[in-house]
């Protein structure tokens, strides 16, 4: 659910579920972690989140937002209010794709547990523009780290965090065409990282692109920059500078495909698919060596 509702964020930037799979497997303990909770506590989240799911793809408003705690706040800022209001957006803009989600792991120890989920959306929406036929295909994936305590008896969600997220949106020709973006998945805040995009341009087109980054928020502002032209398989980079505000952020890539005619007075260009790659960059305040001598002073 966390994935669908950031897939929705970014691409209100562009513009202007009706299966699920759940499975478990719990086997992050030879890379470090160590499961500390109950079998019974782990069975009452399995359900917890089936359940959680379930509402999800049903879209019961009311019954999936039961299962936040009412002082709810992700690591983007949004609360339990804006995550009611954007996911009904959601579930308008993406009402058939494949939602997955696969428990990594397990830890519930008393009124407290962390669950890591891997989820994936790929599937066709509602969102379509003018001037390509068809609809938007979304494809996500995410790693995200849910925290969960006791309230009244009852498992409660108070809060998330996405730690690794891409998500492609694309239209017409751009479907079939391999594209990816890709930046690291932390960088400090005010503080310079590289981001770059791979795109196989057909020998038939050319590609129009642009790379940027825009902090993480509800709605999101439509990027303004200008697009360069590709015209065979090629990696593009742009050194980007991290937001100084501490804010989560995305790397983003605006892909137009063109078809090219030239005519012996003009050329004719004409856009037959257009994608939108993103990437997010989770920001983390930058200490200085001042603040760490102060902080020894103590």
């Amino acid at each position: 659910m966390r994935n669908l509702l950031s897939v929705i964020l970014v691409f209100t930037a562009l513009l202007g579920f009706s299966g699920s799979v759940f499975a478990q497997d719990v086997n992050l303990k030879n890379i470090g972690f160590t499961d500390m909770s109950l079998e019974s506590k782990n069975n009452d989240l399995r359900v917890f989140f089936r359940n959680f799911n379930k509402y999800s793809v049903q879209h019961k408003l009311d019954k999936l937002m039961n299962m936040y705690a009412d002082g709810y706040v992700n690591s983007d800022g949004i609360t339990k209010k804006k995550l009611s209001e954007i996911a009904k957006e959601a579930w308008m803009a993406y009402p058939d794709v494949k939602y997955t989600q696969k428990i990594q792991f397990i830890s519930a120890e008393h009124d407290n547990a962390t669950v890591i989920t891997r989820e994936s959306i790929k599937g066709d929406t509602t969102m379509s523009v003018d001037y390509i036929p068809g609809n938007a295909y979304v494809d996500s994936d995410a790693v995200i780290v849910y925290y969960l305590k006791k309230v009244a008896g009852e498992w409660k969600i108070y809060a998330d965090s996405i730690i690794h997220e891409t998500t492609s949106l694309k239209y017409g020709v751009a479907k079939d065409i391999k594209m990816a973006i890709d930046a690291p998945a932390k960088a400090y805040a005010g503080k310079e990282y590289t981001a770059s995009l791979r795109v196989d341009v057909p020998k038939e087109y050319l590609a129009m692109i642009s790379i940027n980054n825009e902090t993480i928020k509800y709605p999101m502002d439509k990027p303004e920059d200008a697009f360069r032209s590709i015209k065979a398989d090629t990696v593009q980079e742009r050194i980007l500078r991290a937001n100084d505000e501490n804010k989560n952020e995305n790397a983003i890539a605006s892909v137009g495909i063109a078809e090219a005619k030239i005519n012996e007075n003009d050329v004719n260009i004409k856009i037959k698919g257009i994608a939108l790659l993103t990437t997010r960059v989770n920001i983390a305040k930058q200490f200085s060596e001042s603040s760490e001598k102060k902080d020894e002073n103590i």
